[in-house]
């Protein structure tokens, strides 16, 4: 795909609202790509899709059902990622983004999701968040599934 590969001054992507995947690689090398609006019917997001973009934050979809390996790579300015639900999400999705923190509710699958990969959660409306995380490390440690969850190919999918 690579339709915007390497486009260096796109600053802002107006999205289809009716295409629900963003394909490989597709806006990689966007360094001043900070913002993508009407994603909200977008699916997966595929390898690499915004690796080495500029964004500073980016909200996922709720109708979000996977994200790909590197999807999100590379991003030296971003620094929170929210997101409501993660069904799929492979190893190194967020891989080299050393700033990015991930805005959930604590008690979620994203928020397990987000420990057992070691990014950090940030939630200001969670008070209790710090006593939970030192709950769930006993948790993980214990094991890298739960009944509730299954590896698969190097990342989680939840049921």
């Amino acid at each position: 795909s690579e339709f915007c590969m390497g486009c260096h001054f796109l600053e802002e992507v107006k999205w289809s609202k009716s295409a629900t995947v963003i394909p490989d690689s597709a806006f990689q090398y966007c360094a001043s790509l900070k913002r993508i609006t009407n994603i909200d019917s977008v699916e997966m997001i595929l390898p690499s899709a915004f690796e080495y973009t500029g964004f500073s934050s980016f909200i996922l979809p709720r109708n979000i059902k996977a994200l790909n390996k590197y999807a999100f790579a590379n991003c030296d300015y971003l620094k929170t990622v929210k997101m409501t639900r993660v069904p799929y999400v492979q190893k190194d999705t967020f891989a080299n983004s050393n700033n990015v923190q991930i805005n959930c509710r604590g008690s979620t699958k994203a928020a397990f999701w987000a420990k057992m990969s070691g990014l950090p959660i940030y939630n200001p409306a969670h008070n209790e968040l710090n006593a939970f995380l030192a709950d769930m490390d006993t948790d993980i440690k214990k094991t890298k599934t739960t009944k509730n969850s299954e590896s698969v190919k190097g990342g989680i999918l939840w049921r």
